[in-house]
């Protein structure tokens, strides 16, 4: 988890109550792939925050159920050629995990806690950053 050259998504996110807080930095080199994942990410904020044009997924106990129609309802909009292709490769092969698996390490995955449970994250936070030269690392 480090700022690179580029753009840098931070997201921040919880569990159930909002415990188990985390923050994850993604790194991207083209302003497409980031449009698309901040747009995944958004979908993700918490289910109760839904408006009736603008549904949430975030800390939906039947997550797995709807993954795959998430990630289709952000590519209709924000078509994203790499993972286009991948998706329909994925639907291809029946995999039913493709989804689940891209909007859990985009956002993180619940604890132990909550195993037996198929819940989501909820995100908190969407930061954007570009940085225009490769940042200095400063060791203390």
């Amino acid at each position: 988890m480090e700022i690179k050259k580029g753009y840098n998504l931070i997201i921040s996110s919880y569990e159930g109550d909002y415990d188990g807080v985390t923050t994850i930095i993604h790194n991207y080199d083209n302003l497409e792939e980031l449009t698309f994942f901040v747009n995944l990410a958004k979908k993700m904020q918490p289910y109760w925050s839904s408006k009736e044009d603008d549904k949430k997924y975030g800390g939906d106990q039947e997550f797995s159920k709807f993954a795959n129609d998430i990630v289709a309802e952000v590519l209709k909009e924000f078509q994203y050629k790499p993972i286009l292709d991948d998706f329909a490769k994925a639907k291809m092969l029946d995999d039913s995990y493709y989804a689940t698996d891209m909007i859990h390490d985009l956002i993180g995955y619940v604890s132990e806690n909550y195993s037996g449970l198929d819940t989501s994250r909820s995100v908190e936070s969407i930061e954007i950053y570009y940085i225009k030269d490769e940042p200095e690392i400063i060791k203390i």
